[in-house]
């Protein structure tokens, strides 16, 4: 279910950044948390190894991806100016927010099953 909630993140994040700067960066998180959402949803009712691992794929893609912007997104809230603000606060979220799913989900893979004694 935390993945689900990630996808919906990644939506609204997506969205409000396309609205804000009208740039085509902007998209790539809203496509991109439709795919996590609706892969995400299906993994909730049918769990299956490989759904999981795609998920981890996609969030370790979006957090390297974003990586340069992580920097520029932190001037940014220190009250820096730099070019194109709407753009770096929609990368260095989306990088932020891939990295948190990535570690949910690599802990959510290697976890030991709780067995329970008789």
């Amino acid at each position: 279910m935390t993945s689900v909630l990630i996808g919906l993140i990644y939506i609204l994040l997506g969205a409000g950044g396309f609205a804000f700067s009208k740039s085509v960066l902007a998209a790539i998180p809203f496509f991109t948390g439709l795919v996590v959402t609706l892969v995400a949803y299906k993994n909730t009712i049918a769990p299956a190894m490989w759904r999981s691992v795609l998920l981890l794929l996609v969030s370790c893609v979006l957090a390297i991806a974003g990586a340069s912007a992580v920097p520029r997104l932190v001037r940014l809230l220190l009250g820096g100016e730099i070019e194109r603000p709407g753009d770096i606060f929609v990368a260095g979220t989306t990088a932020l927010v891939g990295l948190v799913h990535a570690t949910v989900l690599i802990r959510q893979l290697f976890a030991k099953p709780s067995v329970e004694a008789p």
